[in-house]
């Protein structure tokens, strides 16, 4: 088949978010549907964001070739010309309209045995006329919860899932590719409840970073493959990846025939309908081993300690002020006092010789997330800084703003935080913050993810050894600020004290060997050990015995 060149305006489309899609990826989405579905007799396919039409390309071995069997819409009118240039306009109809708004032409069927494509990604706010056409197919397929905008955006991603699903016939079946960001968010747990309570979720895969950097985004993306049925109580999806055409290879087998798919986990009906993230990264077994330890000694959501004081907010972050200049600020007159952002924070503590400083109690250093003594500071966001673990604690007496990628997180007692930084900063700690951690671009925690990190329940006695630990760790961060020596004894301390933690948490040797074992396999031992890309494979049970529970494990079983 003749290439399919459609005219660049890379502005433009990527104004709308959107990308084309590999071949690679076309092709194997193709065959595992193919797999899934092998009946071909009057198989119709559609993509109502076709673009330059690989999907649609992509199924011509498997449709067909008559040209009532494959369609594609999409809103460029330069598609129009590059598809009639080419081979696929002969062998595939096209029309030029909005998917979300717009039916499709009257004379084209009201369904499709398949709904495959790569719609955009980013956010729309419609029109009220587009907004009533988008409610009225979205109420008909009862899939309201999944399309329509809690505010004034239409997130595309979602109202297109909900589209492709409207479009697919009963019993037909949607491919979808998506930013990992749906699967992971959990602002969008309630749009993921309400798709996979009404449709059978397969498979969620998440596809290798940066497959669609060539076309122009470095944005992860992941694919979803749904039938349009009810699913069975005892329903399950596999939750996985695909790096290379001989996974999807694999994947198509195992989900067509039952059996094991690569690394990855099967994801319970009743967890898919209460909203369930569904990235592989997130469902490996050494975090989840992890945290059935975690919770089988007692740990306890870090959102239990946080400080309830009326008009507190116990996690927030620093002001945004979109288009302002902080060095504006900084040199207004008047007093100034340091703003903490990512750079401030050091292995061992805060570093303000270099911060900049803002005016107090001007725009940049609202009541609202002034830290206090006490207080955690976390980065929120960003390989550099939440990628690195960067927090500390608000020690003396000086006044600090937070910024707008730092967040500020108070305790009902002080020597709370305490602990919680020293175990966060442990393996264990750092291990559920890289699980939770989630984004299309940077990654970043939410506060309610930050509510969920288990902290286990410290007796007095260990929480005054903690605080005591961390005024000379204090002392020697200080010195290390100018002291080279004193900055290696800062760090060799908190190691140290991690080290004491976990021998107390721990008191079984195998026990924590078998823990660090999977925190060194994930890349989370930390302060412990250098950070870096765990390896995507099972490990064996925990060490039996009185103080071990065998954790509970998902394993890859025959496909329902």
């Amino acid at each position: 088949m003749k290439a399919l060149e459609v005219p660049a305006r890379h502005s433009e489309r990527r104004r709308w978010g959107v990308y084309y899609t590999p071949e690679w990826i076309a092709r194997g989405l193709v065959g595992v549907l193919g797999a899934l579905d092998p009946d071909r007799r009057a198989r119709r396919m559609i993509d109502p964001t076709c673009g330059e039409g690989a999907f649609v390309a992509a199924a011509r071995g498997a449709v067909g070739a008559p040209k009532a069997r494959r369609y594609g819409i999409d809103r460029d009118p330069d598609v129009s010309d590059a598809w009639r240039s080419s081979d696929l306009g002969a062998e595939a109809r096209l029309a030029v309209a909005d998917a979300l708004t717009t039916a499709p032409p009257p004379d084209w069927p009201r369904n499709f045995d398949w709904v495959m494509g790569n719609p955009p990604f980013g956010r729309w706010r419609p029109a009220p006329g587009e907004l009533e056409s988008l409610r009225d197919w979205a109420r008909a397929s009862d899939l309201e919860a999944v399309a329509m905008p809690t505010g004034d955006a239409v997130a595309f991603e979602w109202a297109f899932l909900a589209r492709f699903a409207h479009l697919a016939a009963p019993g037909g079946w949607i491919a979808v590719i998506v930013p990992e960001g749906a699967l992971t968010n959990h602002r969008d747990a309630p749009r993921r409840a309400a798709l996979f309570g009404r449709t059978r979720l397969v498979a969620a895969l998440t596809l290798p970073a940066g497959a669609f950097r060539a076309r122009g985004t470095s944005a992860r993306t992941a694919a979803l493959i749904f039938q349009r049925s009810a699913p069975p109580a005892d329903h399950r999806a596999w939750v996985g990846s695909v790096q290379t055409d001989e996974d999807w290879t694999a994947v198509a087998r195992a989900l067509a025939h039952g059996g094991s798919v690569l690394d990855g986990t099967w994801v319970d009906q009743a967890d898919l309908a209460a909203g369930a993230r569904l990235d592989a990264e997130y469902h490996r077994s050494e975090f989840t081993e992890i945290e059935d330890w975690l919770g089988a000694h007692g740990a306890r959501p870090l959102g239990e300690q946080l400080c309830r004081a009326p008009g507190v907010l116990a996690i927030t972050y620093g002001a945004i002020r979109t288009g302002a200049s902080i060095g504006a600020a900084a040199s207004s007159g008047g007093p100034a006092i340091p703003l903490i952002r990512g750079g401030e924070m050091t292995a061992t503590g805060l570093d303000l010789r270099r911060a900049l400083r803002v005016a107090r109690e001007g725009p940049w250093d609202p009541p609202r997330s002034r830290a206090l003594p006490g207080d955690l500071l976390l980065a929120r966001s960003g390989a550099g800084s939440l990628g690195r673990g960067r927090m500390a604690i608000v020690t003396g007496a000086q006044a600090l703003a937070v910024g707008c990628f730092v967040d500020r997180i108070r305790f009902a007692r002080p020597e709370n935080a305490v602990a919680a930084y020293w175990f966060l900063k442990s393996p264990l700690g750092w291990s559920q913050i890289w699980r939770r951690a989630n984004g299309v671009g940077s990654p970043n925690l939410s506060f309610d993810e930050i509510r969920s990190l288990r902290i286990p329940p410290w007796t007095d006695a260990t929480r005054r050894r903690l605080v005591t630990r961390h005024r000379q760790l204090a002392a020697l961060h200080a010195r290390g600020l100018t002291d080279d020596r004193a900055r290696a004894k800062a760090e060799a301390a908190l190691r140290s004290g991690i080290e004491a933690l976990l021998g107390a948490l721990v008191e079984s040797p195998a026990e924590r060997a078998w823990l660090l074992e999977r925190c060194a396999r994930l890349g989370t031992l930390g302060a412990l050990g250098t950070p870096g890309a765990g390896v995507n494979r099972r490990v064996g049970p925990p060490p039996r015995g009185p103080s071990a529970p065998a954790p509970r494990r998902r394993r890859a079983g025959s496909s329902r």
